[in-house]
């Protein structure tokens, strides 16, 4: 099930599938996919066949066309998996809270706002997943006060980027805060993991980054989740994405060639931008 086939076929292929993409079948979902449609596809799940997700943008299976199609084979119960989905959507119920974000001055960064008092209220630890790492003298200064304060902070980060921008940019803010015992964590690829949570009590799930597009700028959705059992999940999923990832400290960055080091400093004027 994809938003777009012909970019699925393209991404498939790079995957390593090349050769193999003719035996499956494409199934499209997006905004233009009607109700009956998206109901049909239940006979996926109904007749037992493995069914794969493919989404372009937003929180897979939450924030973006792929949440009909889950919400709807829940309810029809067509599967009864333990998993993280189910845990949102079936298990229960969990406190939670919903926050938007849009460039109006009503609505301007009401997210950050929310993670900022998550940030200052924490006394144990805080974990954050995110592919972007450039974030505004306010998200960091909450940061290193947490720091100081005795917080353990851990952040993940990607090893692959698609913008070298925010690559060189991320990297500088990464480096000036390993000096305030923030830790860091490069994953081996690219991540686009989207979590924060505080103390194993709350939890955050989104289509925010850390950076100043998706606090001022942009249309962005998280959801606050006020759960203990739901949190040890994301905990349990950062945990594991720290444990293949690579633990770096200040002299990580340091050693990088005086130019590299340079044209980060240089990105990083633009982040306000990015």
């Amino acid at each position: 099930v994809v938003e777009e086939v012909r970019t699925a076929r393209r991404f498939l292929s790079r995957a390593g599938l090349k050769g193999h993409i003719d035996e499956l079948a494409f199934y499209e979902l997006n905004e233009h996919t009607d109700a009956a449609t998206i109901e049909g596809y239940l006979s996926l799940f109904e007749d037992g066949c493995d069914v794969g997700l493919i989404s372009e943008a937003g929180l897979p299976a939450v924030a973006d066309p792929g949440f009909l199609p889950v919400r709807a084979a829940l309810e029809a119960i067509a599967y009864q998996s333990e998993d993280l989905m189910q845990a949102m959507f079936s298990k229960g119920r969990i406190t939670t809270q919903v926050i938007t974000n849009d460039p109006s001055d009503s609505k301007k960064a009401n997210i950050e706002d929310a993670f900022i008092r998550l940030i200052m209220g924490a006394r144990r630890n805080i974990y954050i997943e995110t592919p972007y790492f450039t974030p505004d003298e306010e998200f960091q200064n909450a940061l290193k006060i947490a720091s100081y304060s005795g917080v353990k902070i851990s952040i993940v980060i990607p090893g692959d980027w698609d913008k070298f921008f925010m690559k060189a940019a991320s990297s500088d803010f990464a480096r000036e805060m390993c000096a305030d015992g923030i830790r860091f964590y490069i994953y081996p690829g690219f991540i686009h993991s989207k979590m924060l949570s505080v103390d194993g009590k709350v939890s955050s799930i989104g289509t925010t980054n850390i950076d100043n597009r998706s606090f001022s700028l942009h249309f962005e959705e998280n959801v606050i989740f006020y759960d203990e059992r739901f949190t040890a999940r994301c905990d349990a999923i950062i945990e594991r994405d720290m444990q293949h990832s690579q633990a770096v400290t200040k002299d990580f960055f340091d050693r990088k060639p005086l130019p590299v080091r340079a044209f980060w400093s240089f990105c990083r004027l633009f982040s306000p931008l990015m």
